[in-house]
């Protein structure tokens, strides 16, 4: 008797970390797919997508500018940018690190935003750090801080 209820749990035990691995894949894959969602959005100009990737409460400390810490003036900083910029950014991830709710992801942004006339361009070269928070609407963008690779001052 003692060595099935030895033998029972033991099976608990791997039946649990089998699921915790399983958890921690369709995170990382979650976080993926989100930061997808917000390359694309970025690139088509999708205000509504970009800003609806922010977590409640949440803050964004864009490259040279004052931080951002509520919605109003998160859509309205994006509406701005997007205002028919036509963008070609690609978000690649160097590191994802998730620890149960949150998740710490380093990542750099390169491409190019062509102004609306075509008679300026700004080349993208960014480093951010994105911390993300696992919501019940799933994972949302909670601090979000970027960095030029490089800049004239």
């Amino acid at each position: 008797m003692r060595h099935t209820l030895l033998i029972s749990a033991f099976c608990l035990l791997l039946a649990a970390c089998a699921q915790d691995a399983t958890t921690h894949e369709d995170d990382l894959d979650a976080i993926r797919s989100l930061i997808e969602s917000v390359e694309a959005a970025n690139n088509e100009g999708d205000v509504d997508t970009w800003v609806g990737s922010f977590d409640d409460p949440f803050w964004y400390l864009p490259s040279f500018s004052p931080a951002v810490t509520n919605r109003d003036s998160l859509r309205a900083m994006t509406a701005a940018a997007f205002s028919g910029w036509q963008a070609d950014i690609e978000i690649l991830v160097g590191d994802i690190q998730v620890e149960g709710y949150w998740a710490n992801v380093y990542s750099e942004v390169r491409g190019i935003a062509v102004s609306p006339d075509k008679s300026d361009k700004a080349n993208v070269d960014v480093k951010q750090l994105v911390v993300y928070h696992k919501t019940g609407d799933g994972w949302k963008i909670s601090r979000m801080m970027n960095n030029p690779n490089e800049y004239d001052m």
